[in-house]
């Protein structure tokens, strides 16, 4: 049996974070997490992950504005550092990425996952064995 939760809990409140913050917030949320999945007996199920190319992405992370180019690497390190801490922990079930779709969406969307750099943390989080 599994608990389901989405994945867009804020990582941080710092306004001026840096990748230690993400780290931080993502191993925080999974401590949580993780006793509470001890506690009752229960995988871990995301039913929604993902972050959306924004530079409040960590703070914000189910907010749909999309900022330039350059909140692009903020984009996959919130992702990056999702994946590490989800793979990382046993107790997690499973984990369903938010707006998957087999190709980017125009631009001006939102939440794009399969641009060629999300794919590739993807792949290595997820072809990669435990």
């Amino acid at each position: 049996m599994s608990s389901a939760s989405n994945a867009y809990f804020p990582i941080t409140d710092n306004p001026d974070y840096d990748k230690e913050d993400i780290r931080e917030g993502w191993t925080v949320r999974m401590q949580e997490l993780g006793e509470y999945s001890e506690r009752h007996n229960r995988q871990i199920l995301f039913t929604e992950l993902g972050y959306n190319q924004s530079y409040q992405a960590p703070i914000e992370p189910w907010a749909y504005k999309v900022d330039g180019e350059e909140a692009r690497p903020i984009q996959a390190y919130c992702m990056h550092t999702a994946l590490a801490a989800i793979t990382a922990e046993p107790r997690v079930g499973a984990a369903l990425l938010w707006k998957w779709f087999p190709r980017p969406r125009p631009v001006g969307r939102n939440f794009q996952l399969a641009t060629p750099p999300i794919i590739q943390i993807i792949s290595e989080a997820w072809l990669s064995p435990r």
